[in-house]
């Protein structure tokens, strides 16, 4: 993962916070584990892009004992802060049928920066342990983040900060992170960062109330139960102790590698090929509508003809949470429109094709325009899966960019993500 360090803060040894509510108590270990491994799985997994190419040793997860995160809350109690310095790496271009859908790709100057060297602010992390501090939804809970604008002074004495916690609040805020896809893609890799020292402690967790009742089953899995999550009811919030984990990389192969494990996934697939599946992704009755394939059932069509009627399964949601993992590990394709549906990807393993369908018009651009598009291509990236983008030119006069895949062009691609897994 890289470096770690510990910054200090102060001479006066911290007390546990007492916390709201009764909490179970765990007896302190007799030895401590050592700093450098206090990241979970990422001490583990020593797994990064290298000359565009992901590579891995076999990942044996070990849950470690409730003992070992006790030891590690202790010890940031102690520390007060503790930064962490991520290994650097690349995001890659896209695999594409074509050389006229790369240079396509290559239109758009947003993809381009992307393709940079990442530079080091955005390749560290922190966390801190601040007292008597405020949690609000206005303060930046990213990479830019800077602590000191979390401190409680008089400004918020001014702007009647009522609300008051008692105990130890790790605040989760951020945007739109009621909702399962912005969950995954704000809240975990932050979560993920922290996770050694919050597992089995007092701490709390301010979130926003979760739409997507999914979030509820992902809190279960990574042993936050329920009484632990506290509702942000859009006022500042006076803390008494606060865990910061806001700076922290948004895209980093460490914390998306180690939240698909911790939510159940497996970076090797469980199944033998002929077992695997292909699986389309359909967008119906979604909340931000719109970006429908309106070809689908020739799409499912090309599929089935390919891969037999019982290689593919249609996707468009209504799955409980063991069902939806159990679905997306068994998968050796998963295609799809541009939609948080994709990020079920985040389940699938490291074998697995994704194509997203992505509405583009000429000069490159994405429609509609306040689409996250670049998110599925990193997340994919980062998760070590192969990534195939297939640009569409949305319906004319189209509003909410419908799309109508050229069936041609798609099974040119699919003769290449079939050619790619044979060599």
């Amino acid at each position: 993962m890289g470096t770690v360090t510990i910054s200090t803060q102060g001479t006066t040894k911290p007390t546990k916070a007492k916390a709201m509510r009764t909490t179970t108590e765990t007896a302190s270990p007799k030895t401590t584990t050592t700093i450098l491994s206090t990241v979970r799985i990422s001490g583990i997994i020593h797994k990064y892009f290298k000359d565009g190419v992901f590579s891995s040793d076999i990942l044996s997860l070990d849950y470690l004992s409730p003992n070992y995160y006790s030891s590690q809350y202790q010890n940031l109690l102690k520390e007060k802060q503790i930064e962490f310095r991520y290994k650097d790496f690349r995001l890659v271009e896209p695999h594409f049928s074509t050389e006229a859908d790369r240079l396509l790709f290559l239109k758009n100057s947003i993809y381009v920066k992307d393709l940079e060297v990442i530079p080091p602010v955005r390749l560290r992390g922190i966390v801190a342990v601040q007292e008597n501090a405020v949690a609000y939804d206005k303060l930046d809970c990213g990479w830019k983040n800077n602590l000191t604008d979390y401190e409680y002074t008089h400004n918020f004495e001014e702007n009647n900060v009522n609300n008051y916690f008692s105990g130890t609040l790790c605040p989760l805020l951020i945007p739109d992170s009621f909702a399962f896809q912005h969950f995954i893609d704000g809240v975990l890799p932050k979560l993920m960062q922290v996770y050694d020292y919050v597992a089995n402690s007092d701490v709390y967790f301010l979130i926003y109330k979760p739409r997507d009742f999914l979030i509820y089953d992902f809190y279960d899995k990574l042993g936050i139960s329920r009484d632990r999550l506290v509702f942000y009811d859009k006022k500042p919030m006076r803390v008494k102790t606060m865990i910061n984990t806001c700076i922290a990389p948004p895209l980093h192969p460490t914390l998306w590698l180690s939240g698909r494990e911790a939510l159940g996934g497996s970076a090797y697939r469980l199944l033998p090929m002929n077992q695997t599946l292909v699986i389309l992704i359909r967008r119906i009755n979604t909340h931000n509508g719109g970006r429908m394939v309106l070809n689908s059932d020739q799409v499912e069509k090309v599929l089935k003809n390919r891969y037999g009627n019982n290689g593919v399964r249609i996707f468009s949601g209504g799955l409980n949470f063991k069902e939806t993992v159990s679905l997306f590990q068994s998968s050796r394709i998963i295609i799809g429109v541009h939609g948080g549906a994709l990020y079920n990807i985040i389940f699938a393993p490291q074998q697995t094709s994704v194509i997203e369908i992505m509405p583009t018009l000429e000069n490159g651009q994405i429609q509609p325009q306040r689409l996250a598009h670049e998110i599925i291509w990193n997340q994919a990236q980062l998760l070590g899966q192969s990534y195939w983008r297939l640009p569409i030119q949305p319906e004319l006069n189209n509003a909410v960019s419908n799309v109508n895949v050229d069936i041609d062009r798609l099974e040119v691609l699919l003769n290449k993500v079939d050619a790619a897994y044979r060599a």
